[in-house]
């Protein structure tokens, strides 16, 4: 963060990727040496990826063979959750909020639909014979 005090935990002195690692096993360790704008990329990266025909970009979904995006926060939490292999726990309204993202999706005529697995679990999914593009 520009006017950031980056020498936070200076005197701490290093910590061995392993200790993080043992405590907390899916942690990504990003070194400060790298600088700033490169963990910006990097979380981009991790929040960027794709699924069947949809990406996030800035924080958009983004069907790609139409360019449509919408910007909705339920729809980027499930493609980023869907990347890492987890389902999404959603509160009523935000249950709510998938379904009208599965009416989107419909329309802009994706690959990908919304699955309801059960006691508020919701996944993306592709659909039946769906051929997902390939990556451009």
């Amino acid at each position: 963060m520009p006017g950031a005090d980056h020498r936070l935990g200076a005197t701490a002195g290093p910590v061995a990727a392993g200790d993080v690692y043992q405590s907390h096993p899916h942690a990504l360790v990003q070194s400060k040496r790298h600088g700033f704008d490169r963990l910006l990329e990097r979380i981009e990266g991790l929040l960027g990826g794709r699924v069947g025909d949809l990406a996030v970009r800035g924080g958009r979904v983004v069907h790609l063979p139409s360019g449509r995006t919408m910007n909705h926060r339920v729809g980027v939490a499930l493609l980023t959750a869907k990347r890492a292999n987890r389902s999404v726990v959603l509160r009523p309204t935000d249950a709510r909020a998938a379904r009208r993202f599965q009416d989107w999706l419909g329309e802009v005529g994706s690959c990908v639909l919304v699955r309801a697995l059960g006691g508020r679990h919701y996944q993306l999914a592709l659909r039946a014979g769906a051929e997902p593009p390939a990556p451009s």
